[in-house]
């Protein structure tokens, strides 16, 4: 953890060097709220989606523009300032400053020389394969704080014991839990209070939670072997090494030094942790106003029948469709009374109304199948309706059947006859109309001139 610690301190300092390495900024693409995008930045964006043409680049403008303009909302709003948001974009800038400060090169030549010296212990010792859910503790913790973290623990045992996943439970539940998911670990190095409950687990079962130095536990067996790969253990070593901070055998300390000194000149490193930042930005935006459920109000009837008549020709069919019941019973008098009794009721209310006929009157041997049927889904309605294929002869069913209903050959008549698809291209458009009133209130100016120059070509 310390090297984690050494890392996040370092991301303190992000936020006033980001600006600082462009002495000559690149040509303006667009502005947003009179703020300068350059097209550099964007051209790095172009080149993830490799457009083939100029209308493919002008799609890419737009999502980008959108992109800048959550962002711009989010820091208007001042999601930077929230706890959660600092301490995940710390994270996140950490990992990229420790990417940058460890050097791969020295990382494989100290896990090869750690295999080396180590292979014989390695290859001795019980490796064991399982996820951890911890919640840390203060060293001097109250009774109330343990109290509380014990009940919380055992709340997501219960859960566990239930069939719920503990990925997915730490998904639930992650306030200030840690989770190490499906690590290898050799037993001799394992705490003591982890080493008793690991031995008397079989493979899937969970230990009840139980406490340690580190906090309180939950854990959960995998696998068990002797031995363990040259590959695993290079992914424990450099967990192991990650408690090491200054000492890393793979850290470049040159460029440690460079960075606290404010000596290290290298723009891709700040132009990357500045986009960790702003793409942390968009998602939060994103969870308040787009994936969170309860930001895009429920449309109602009203709503719905509204946005379908208003966009009724997007829901043209290319084929015919058949809206109404295939009905098959007993007989052609059966048939008329069942046609009867369906014909005094809406298309919506036959099912239910369907129902009840069978409990009335179980001789008649009737079923139903209602909906929409698209030609060649139904034989019956097939041939019945489309005049096309043949009727097919099964063995044991009703010896009379006979459709009701409406062809519609365009399109719906109806907003219910494409209701799933009606809710998702509302709630799209619900969104869509969001970020236009973003384009309201943050003025955007697009630089036509320099857009032509953007390399749309694929990324180097």
């Amino acid at each position: 953890m310390q090297a984690i610690k050494t890392f996040l301190c370092i991301v303190l300092a992000v936020g006033e060097a980001v600006g600082s390495w462009a002495d000559n900024p690149p040509s303006s693409l667009f502005s947003v709220n009179g703020k300068s995008v350059s097209a550099d930045e964007f051209t790095r964006y172009v080149r993830q989606s490799e457009p083939q043409n100029e209308e493919a680049v002008r799609l890419c403008l737009e999502r980008y523009i959108d992109f800048r303009l959550k962002v711009e909302d989010a820091l208007s709003a001042r999601m930077d300032t929230l706890v959660q948001f600092r301490q995940q974009c710390a994270v996140l800038q950490g990992e990229v400053l420790k990417n940058y400060l460890l050097s791969e090169e020295q990382m494989d030549r100290a896990c090869d020389e750690m295999y080396r010296k180590r292979s014989e212990r390695l290859l001795s010792d019980t490796w064991v394969e399982l996820t951890c859910l911890t919640l840390p503790l203060r060293q001097h913790a109250s009774r109330a704080e343990v109290q509380q973290a014990e009940e919380r623990m055992k709340g997501l045992y219960e859960v566990l014991q239930a069939g719920t996943s503990l990925s997915a439970v730490s998904a639930e539940d992650s306030g200030g839990l840690t989770v190490q998911d499906h690590v290898w670990r050799p037993m001799r190095g394992m705490l003591k209070e982890f080493s008793e409950r690991v031995e008397q687990l079989k493979d899937g079962e969970v230990t009840v939670p139980f406490f340690s130095p580190l906090g309180i536990h939950l854990v959960v067996v995998h696998n068990r072997r002797e031995g363990i790969s040259e590959e695993a253990a290079r992914h424990f070593w450099n967990e192991h090494w990650a408690a090491a901070g200054n000492l890393h055998p793979a850290l470049d300390s040159l460029r440690l030094r460079k960075w606290k000194d404010g000596r290290l000149a290298d723009p891709a490193l700040y132009r990357q942790l500045q986009e960790v930042r702003e793409g942390l930005l968009a998602t939060y935006w994103d969870l308040q106003h787009t994936d969170n459920p309860a930001s895009v109000p429920v449309a109602d009837k009203s709503v719905l029948a509204d946005f379908f008549e208003h966009h009724r020709k997007e829901y043209y069919w290319d084929l015919p469709h058949y809206k109404g019941a295939v009905v098959q019973c007993a007989g052609k008098k059966v048939a008329a009374k069942i046609r009867k009794r369906l014909k005094k009721r809406p298309l919506t209310d036959w099912a239910e109304e369907m129902r009840h006929l069978q409990a009335e009157h179980p001789e008649w041997e009737a079923r139903m199948e209602c909906g929409l049927f698209r030609i060649g889904q139904n034989a019956f309605v097939d041939k019945m309706a489309f005049h096309c294929g043949e009727l097919p002869l099964a063995a044991g069913a009703p010896s009379y059947t006979f459709i009701m209903g409406k062809r519609l050959d365009n399109g719906p008549d109806d907003y219910r006859d494409v209701l799933s698809q009606l809710q998702a291209d509302y709630r799209q458009w619900y969104v869509s109309s969001r970020l236009q009133r973003l384009k309201d209130k943050y003025r955007v100016e697009i630089h036509e001139d320099v857009l032509k120059t953007v390399n749309c070509g694929r990324k180097e």
